[in-house]
């Protein structure tokens, strides 16, 4: 492949790519409230991920831990509007790896006007293997 015929085919791929991951992901919000009133300030983004029967979001470590601090973090769904408080505790691994799982509620999943899609397990890298290993414990421990 040529520098030129890279450079015409990265833009392809790139918008490809951009649309068949459209309907995993999810922006991450963490709830600010102002005098101004409720607003969601954007942390980063995560896909959603179907492990074990349960939907998580997979995001990064660094987004999760806000909310050791307290704060609340929320998620909104495939071309809905609505911020989703995420509820129920969360799992992660810290740097270098620098992920978490975020559960997502039965109930914020299952409205008839969902139009995302969680990647499901045939879909994961084997070497992820591991982590669904740790949430099949933390699901056991914690009910």
């Amino acid at each position: 492949m040529t520098e030129t015929e890279w450079n015409e085919a990265m833009p392809i791929v790139t918008r490809q790519m951009r649309d068949f991951i459209r309907e995993y992901r999810t922006p991450l919000v963490e709830h600010k409230i102002e005098e101004e009133g409720d607003y969601g300030e954007l942390l980063g983004s995560g896909a959603f991920v179907d492990l074990l029967g349960q939907i998580y979001i997979l995001t990064n470590e660094h987004n999760a831990r806000k909310r050791e601090k307290g704060a609340i973090l929320g998620f909104s769904l495939l071309e809905d509007d609505r911020i989703v408080q995420v509820i129920g505790n969360h799992l992660s691994d810290p740097h270098p790896k620098d992920l978490a799982v975020l559960p997502v509620s039965l109930a914020a999943w299952s409205v008839s006007e969902n139009k995302s899609k969680a990647i499901v397990d045939h879909q994961l890298n084997p070497t992820f293997a591991g982590f669904r290993r740790v949430i099949s414990i933390y699901r056991f421990f914690n009910g």
